[in-house]
């Protein structure tokens, strides 16, 4: 009796068990199959935006508006994006006018195209859509062979960009400027000062800024570092297209830079000369800024 009494119990608690088991088992395979229907769904949507993006551009590749003929023709790129930004928003066209024939004014640049983002999240290429997922802080402009840039166009983001066209036209001709601009960003001992790449990923990614030593951050100290921003000292490439961007507007900062005695920052002083040397700027910064601080002096 006793043993089998034991048996018995032993045997219901198997079940219990096993019933258990298999709620959890079932349990997550429903969890399962959400997920993957939720995935597929996400894909869906997302593909059906990008189907919509390319029809946009194919579109107005294929039946280009006046404005958009006339922008291919005198910068020999086209100008991308929605109507809404484009031609129903002709400042947006007359600001990149005005920026690019400026530039090109001090040193031609080759460029695929130029594209304005739009603010709405249905409109965006898939790159776009996840720089404004909420793990990035999104840029207001970036370059990859094309230049994209936000509606209401910022003239500092643009010259920004076109900077960066710019470096990489000059190291297809010149390998040694990059060389060159890294030697004015280094320590005492020879070591970069710029972020290494996994404080780079860090300063992308919403908050994991607070991993960067608050020293890497701090603008006072990169300003003695020879960095005009911050922001500069992500790396080389953005060294190069931030000051760069500050000389064409915010030319009254460099007064104190290059000429104000104690105040005179040397490495900024050299960076400048060699912006100056390969026409990333416009030649003759140096002379036009002490000229202007001259006649502010008077």
């Amino acid at each position: 009796m006793e043993n089998g009494w034991t048996s018995g119990e032993n045997h219901g608690g198997r079940n219990k068990r096993l019933s258990k088991m298999t709620n959890k088992k079932s349990f997550w395979k429903k969890v399962k199959k959400a997920a993957k229907g939720l995935a597929l769904a996400t894909v869906i949507f997302h593909l059906g935006t990008q189907l919509r993006h390319s029809a946009n551009d194919f579109y107005h590749n294929a039946k280009p508006s006046l404005q958009r003929e006339a922008f291919k023709k005198e910068f020999g790129f086209p100008l991308r994006g929605w109507s809404s930004d484009i031609e129903d928003d002709p400042k947006n066209i007359s600001v990149c006018a005005e920026i690019l024939n400026r530039e090109d004014v001090e040193r031609p640049f080759t460029l695929d195209t130029l594209r304005i983002r739009s603010d709405s999240y249905l409109r965006k290429s898939l790159l776009d859509q996840i720089h404004a997922s909420p793990f990035f802080n999104e840029p207001s402009g970036y370059y990859f062979n094309d230049i994209v840039v936000v509606k209401d166009v910022d003239r500092n983001t643009l010259h920004h960009e076109i900077k960066h066209a710019k470096t990489f036209d000059i190291i297809k001709e010149n390998k040694d400027f990059l060389n060159k601009w890294k030697d004015l960003a280094k320590d005492k001992n020879g070591n970069s000062l710029y972020l290494n790449v996994g404080e780079q990923v860090c300063y992308w990614v919403n908050g994991l800024e607070n991993i960067i030593s608050k020293d890497k951050l701090d603008a006072s100290a990169n300003e003695k570092l020879g960095f005009v921003r911050s922001y500069g000292r992500n790396n080389v490439f953005e060294d190069i297209a931030t000051i760069c961007e500050e000389a064409e507007s915010n030319e009254s900062k460099f007064a104190r830079w290059l000429f104000d005695g104690d105040q005179r920052n040397e490495i900024i002083a050299k960076k400048i000369a060699l912006a100056e040397e390969y026409h990333l700027i416009p030649a003759g910064f140096s002379e036009f800024v002490k000229l202007k601080q001259t006649e502010q002096g008077c």
